[in-house]
């Protein structure tokens, strides 16, 4: 084995090192597995310098970075004009928002502005084309940079997309797959060598803005609202369960953070499944019983139910979500609340309707106006894509929160359509009459 073959060797083992540490919120599983196949061609053409393994490896340089996730495209194509169609490295969310993004491994001295401007504005044609598709920003990564009147040109010519360079030096080093903030005098001796490959100190980062962004107007919880939330949750005897717990998280003072009060959007699912019997106690009754058993109350359910139970007392339902609560506050669309509780009303047991009342409570300063964005809107109606997922989700979109769902029927319809869509996955809950 020559030197060559041991090297694109190493590089091969890193990047897969690297996909794998790639946390579930930054990749969907089949995109994953996508990249590693793409890797594995990559390794198979040949040593890394007559290769496009470079380009693979400024892939996950980009996926590592802590404002990308979400990625549920990979090599993706979108028609232009009639004659041309824009490729796109990775579509996903970008700080939140829904991002295309063109990565280059090529030697700067090959970039060339008539090149690059030509797919630019093809992509920005193909980006404003479709509203169900539409991204709010474009992403282009030079791994290894541009030359100085290239860089100008490009500031220059799209400077009406309120074109912004990111300083990706601030990013020195990467652990557990997150780029870190370093101190900008630590010494680059010192620096982590776990980088599959450490950028170049001319890599930069272009962002277009193609779209408005929405930004979150409405209030957060006040102090005031605070005290009456867990007045709420004492009169309903729920203060030594752990769903109250998750209620007090939910209802503390978010107005006295400094920083931007980041957001996740509930949709019905993720109501039932705080207050349903299953998280809330019943889980260790249901599995000891028999499917038969479970069969006699819950019909042809019986075995949903012991699998539920069974995952609960595994991976306890409200510890999952407390994690999420701790760093984003929630909100929930006026039309997911009514469906929800609609639902409780008429088939929620005497526990889980008290449970109902309480969340309503505290969640009470958080139900918004409905709202959905034009680009879920846009989405065609299908057997998976109806108008009411489109309202939650699309309300959600428009504060740029994540949703969090069980519903990925929906989430995987509106990708196939080629959207970016901003969700946090949870397993399905039923509630169980209690």
């Amino acid at each position: 084995m020559d030197l060559g073959d041991e090297l694109l060797r190493a590089r091969v083992g890193a990047a897969r090192a690297a996909i794998e540490a790639l946390s579930v919120g930054k990749i969907m599983a089949d995109c994953r597995r996508s990249l590693s196949k793409l890797g594995a061609l990559e390794e198979r053409s040949g040593p890394p310098d007559s290769s496009n393994f470079g380009h693979f490896e400024a892939l996950i340089q980009v996926l590592q970075h802590p404002y990308v996730s979400g990625i549920c495209g990979v090599n993706k194509s979108f028609l232009g004009s009639p004659s041309s169609r824009a490729h796109v490295d990775l579509v996903g969310m970008y700080d939140g928002k829904p991002a295309w993004m063109v990565v280059s491994d090529r030697n700067p001295k090959h970039v060339s502005w008539p090149e690059l401007r030509s797919r630019a504005e093809i992509l920005v044609q193909a980006a404003v084309a479709n509203p169900v598709t539409r991204p709010d920003f474009l992403i282009f990564y030079f791994a290894r940079g541009v030359e100085r009147g290239v860089a100008e040109s490009f500031k220059s010519e799209f400077s009406e997309y309120q074109i912004e360079v990111d300083d990706l030096h601030k990013f020195s080093e990467v652990e557990a797959g997150e780029w870190l903030l370093v101190d900008e005098d630590q010494e680059e001796e010192s620096l982590s060598s776990s980088w599959i490959s450490l950028p170049v100190k001319a890599a930069v980062m272009y962002r277009l803005k193609v779209a408005p962004a929405i930004v979150f107007e409405g209030e957060v919880i006040n102090a005031n609202e605070y005290t009456e939330s867990i007045v709420g949750i004492v009169e309903h005897g729920l203060e030594e369960s752990g769903f109250y717990r998750i209620l007090k998280d939910v209802s503390r003072d978010w107005g006295g953070r400094s920083e931007r009060v980041e957001l996740v959007n509930l949709d019905t699912t993720a109501l039932i499944g705080l207050v349903c019997g299953i998280s809330n106690g019943v889980a260790s009754s249901l599995a000891w019983c028999s499917v038969k058993q479970l069969q006699k109350k819950y019909s042809s359910f019986g075995h949903f139910f012991k699998t539920q139970a069974l995952l609960e007392l595994e991976r306890p339902f409200l510890r999952e979500v407390a994690m999420i609560f701790r760093e984003r506050q929630p909100m929930v669309s006026q039309f997911a609340w009514k469906e929800f509780d609609s639902i409780v009303s008429v088939i929620g047991g005497p526990d889980e309707q008290r449970r109902a009342a309480a969340l309503h409570d505290c969640l009470k300063p958080f139900i918004v106006p409905d709202n959905p964005s034009e680009r879920v809107m846009a989405l065609p109606q299908t057997g998976r894509i109806h108008g009411k997922h489109k309202i939650v989700f699309g309300t959600g979109d428009s504060s740029q929160a994540p949703t969090l769902t069980s519903n990925i029927s929906f989430v995987r319809a509106a990708i196939a359509k080629g959207m970016a869509l901003g969700f946090i996955e949870h397993r399905p809950l039923a509630l169980t009459r209690d």
